[in-house]
């Protein structure tokens, strides 16, 4: 841990890339948001939750908490087992459907859940017919018997998609985006 004065990211940039050119394997680090003195655990709490993003992120040796947006909850390690435990409830069903009928339910509820449910967007994505994804999506809602007009449960399908171990998946169950 190492606290740096103001904004201390250049800083910080230049003391993890020294360490990256001298040690095996490329340490990861985690920056917080500048804080005062009295905000010194915040500051602590998102380091390292930043920290937990550099490791899961191949190639990234500084992850500032900044650039977390939309990733907190899958890349704390608080979390992380929750979020495990909730895609085995509620994508198993999925998975056990597209492996018995060689369907692909999983990859259409998260285009679905990630075009903002809409239609033309989400199935271009996939490749297939709008009337083919509302096929599949009126076969997820039966599956898992729930309201994806419910904006709660649209949040807590696209949580539980990115804690499936699928194939983006690293050894803790954080999927990896294409997201920086």
């Amino acid at each position: 841990m190492l606290l740096l004065p103001g904004d201390g990211s250049a800083q910080a940039r230049a003391l993890t890339d020294g360490a990256a050119a001298r040690l095996r394997p490329r340490p990861h680090a985690g920056l917080s948001d500048t804080h005062g003195l009295d905000a010194v655990p915040q500051a602590l709490r998102e380091a390292a939750n930043a920290a937990a993003a550099a490791e899961a992120r191949s190639g990234h040796e500084l992850v500032p908490f900044a650039s977390l947006a939309g990733q907190v909850l899958v890349t704390a390690p608080e979390t992380r087992g929750l979020l495990r435990e909730l895609s085995a409830v509620r994508i198993a069903p999925l998975a056990d459907y597209d492996r018995e009928h060689g369907t692909d339910l999983i990859a259409s509820l998260r285009a679905f859940l990630e075009h903002h449910g809409q239609w033309g967007a989400a199935a271009t994505s996939l490749g297939v017919h709008r009337h083919t994804l509302h096929s599949r999506v009126d076969r997820i809602r039966a599956l898992l018997d729930v309201d994806l007009g419910s904006a709660h449960v649209r949040a807590e399908l696209l949580l539980a998609l990115s804690a499936w171990p699928g194939e983006n998946a690293d050894a803790d169950g954080v999927v990896r985006t294409s997201r920086p």
